[in-house]
C-alpha cells in the first residue's frame, strides 16, 4: 500500500526540511533553563514563557485564519521555541548578575562522567523536586503523601484528557486539514490517544518519583522494558502483521503506556520510604 497516496500526503516541500531540525533548539532551551533555576534566577523563564505563548496564540490564529494547515502549525511551535530561547540569550547577555558573555569550551566537559551517570537515566523520567527534598529532610511520610497525592492529581488529567480527545475526535482534524482520509484516522486513533494519557500521566509522575529517590535507573529500565520490549513488538504485531495500520501501531502504544503504569505502579507501592529517607541522608552527608 502507497502511505503517502493513502494519506493525501504530498511531495516535500523546501519548508519540510526545515522544520525539522528546529527540533535542537530544545536542546539549548532546556539546558539554559536548568540553569538558570540552579542560580535560582526565575524571572526570564517567566517573561520567556509568556512571550512564547503570546506568540504561539498569535500564530496559531494566523494559521487558521489564513488557512495554511498542519505545516503552519509546525512552524508556529518554531517560531515559539525561537521567541523563548531568544529571551532567554538576551535576558542572560544583558544581566549583570547572570551574565555569560565568554565560556571555557574544554572546562564544559570537567567531571562529565558522574554527570552523565545520573544524566542518562533520568533523559526517561521526570525530576521530582519535592519528593527529594521531603526525604533530604528526613520526612518520609510528608514523601509518600506528596507521591500518592501527585498519582491522585495526575489520575484526574488523564480522565480530562480522555473526555477532551473523545469529544474533539471529530472535529480536530478539520482544523488542520480538509482531507477525508487523515481527518478519518484522526477520529479514529483520538479516543485511543485520550485512554493512553490515563496510564501517560501518573506513570510520568511515579517516573518522578523514582527520581526524587534518586533511583531514576529503576524507572530508565521501566520504560526500556515497556516502551521496547513490549510495546514496540506489539505495535508492529498489529500495525503490519494485523494490517491494523496507524490503529495499530497506537494499540501498541496504549499497550507499552499501561505496562509502564503498571510496573510504575508496582515500584511505588513497594517503596520503603523509611528506608529512602535513610539513603538520602547518607547522601546528603
Amino acid at each position: 500500500m502507497d502511505f503517502d497516496k493513502t494519506l493525501g500526503f504530498s511531495e516535500p516541500s523546501p519548508c519540510d526540511w526545515i522544520i525539522g531540525p528546529f527540533g535542537l533548539l530544545l536542546c539549548f532551551i532546556q539546558p539554559i533553563k536548568i540553569y538558570l533555576k540552579a542560580k535560582e534566577v526565575t524571572r526570564p523563564i517567566i517573561i520567556g514563557s509568556v512571550l512564547a505563548l503570546l506568540t504561539h496564540v498569535a500564530i496559531n490564529g494566523l494559521v487558521l485564519w489564513f488557512e495554511f494547515g498542519i505545516k503552519g502549525a509546525a512552524l508556529a511551535v518554531v517560531v515559539t521555541d525561537i521567541v523563548y530561547l531568544l529571551t532567554l540569550l538576551v535576558y542572560m547577555h544583558t544581566t549583570c548578575d547572570i551574565s555569560i558573555r565568554t565560556f571555557d569550551f574544554v572546562e564544559c566537559f570537567a567531571e562529565l562522567t558522574p554527570i552523565l551517570s545520573l544524566a542518562i537515566p533520568s533523559c526517561c523520567s521526570a525530576v521530582s523536586a519535592r519528593v527529594g527534598r521531603e526525604l533530604g529532610s528526613n520526612l518520609p511520610k510528608k514523601a509518600k503523601k506528596v507521591s500518592f497525592i501527585a498519582v491522585s492529581c495526575a489520575f484526574i488529567i488523564g480522565f480530562i484528557a480522555v473526555a477532551f480527545t473523545t469529544m474533539t475526535r471529530k472535529s480536530w482534524g478539520s482544523i488542520f486539514t480538509k482531507d477525508k482520509t487523515i481527518i478519518l484516522l484522526i477520529t479514529t486513533v483520538m479516543p485511543v490517544l485520550g485512554v493512553c494519557e490515563i496510564a501517560n500521566c501518573p506513570q510520568t509522575t511515579i517516573s518522578g518519583m523514582l527520581s526524587g529517590c534518586a533511583r531514576p535507573n529503576l524507572g530508565a529500565w521501566i520504560y526500556f522494558g515497556a516502551f521496547y520490549v513490549i510495546g514496540l513488538p506489539m505495535a508492529g504485531f498489529m500495525g503490519f502483521a494485523k494490517g491494523m495500520g496507524l490503529l495499530g501501531l497506537w494499540y501498541g502504544l496504549l499497550v507499552a503506556q499501561w505496562a509502564c503504569f503498571i510496573l510504575m505502579l508496582i515500584s511505588l507501592l513497594k517503596t520503603d520510604w523509611e528506608k529512602e529517607a535513610d539513603r538520602a541522608q547518607e547522601l546528603v552527608n
